[in-house]
């Protein structure tokens, strides 16, 4: 059973970030999925002045990408999905004014090494990444520190990894410091990232 809004965004102001269990639909995922994949692969078959405006900004870019999405069928579905499973939770935790400022896929292909430790922001905002495929522990998804939103409490600060199943979201603050793990498997993770 899923906890409600209140107790989320609790959990999400406390730690800095909170599981959303089941927020999307497993089939959703895949199809959203398989959406990106081929985006990502006529991206990439296109030369490197074209691909600049298509990929956001990432740490350690070798075979991991940050895919600017539109809003697709398959993108449109899933947003709606994690909208109806945790919009009070994120609406308690930004406000009813907030708005969405990116949206893409991040994937990480097998042999994309571990990125150094950072927040994705310096001022108070949520991010929602959606697990769009399974991801276990051989992935090495992502290293949260929890209430690590002030750099002074980072030393000695114990780590969480996040294990998500497909459908599940991380709600995080942006200012969370967090690091995505080396992809040491055999397959592409991807994570919807609002």
């Amino acid at each position: 059973m899923e906890a409600p809004a209140s107790s989320l965004s609790a959990t999400l102001e406390r730690d800095g970030f909170a599981y959303g269990r089941g927020a999307a639909l497993a089939a959703s995922c895949e199809r959203l999925r398989a959406h990106a994949d081929e985006a990502l692969a006529r991206v990439l078959d296109l030369d490197l002045d074209a691909q600049h405006d298509l990929f956001g900004e990432i740490r350690t870019p070798l075979y991991r990408r940050d895919l600017k999405l539109s809003l697709a069928p398959a993108v449109t579905q899933v947003l709606c999905e994690v909208a109806q499973a945790l919009g009070e939770s994120l609406q308690a935790a930004v406000g009813a004014a907030a708005n969405l400022c990116e949206l893409s896929v991040i994937s990480s292909d097998p042999g994309a090494e571990a990125q150094p430790t950072h927040c994705d922001t310096s001022y108070q905002g949520a991010a929602a990444d959606v697990a769009i495929g399974r991801l276990v522990s051989e992935h090495s998804l992502l290293s949260l520190q929890p209430k690590s939103d002030f750099p002074a409490v980072l030393r000695d600060r114990p780590t969480e990894l996040a294990l998500l199943r497909t459908g599940d979201a991380l709600l995080m603050d942006s200012r969370l410091w967090h690091r995505g793990g080396a992809n040491k498997s055999r397959s592409r993770r991807s994570l919807l990232g609002e």
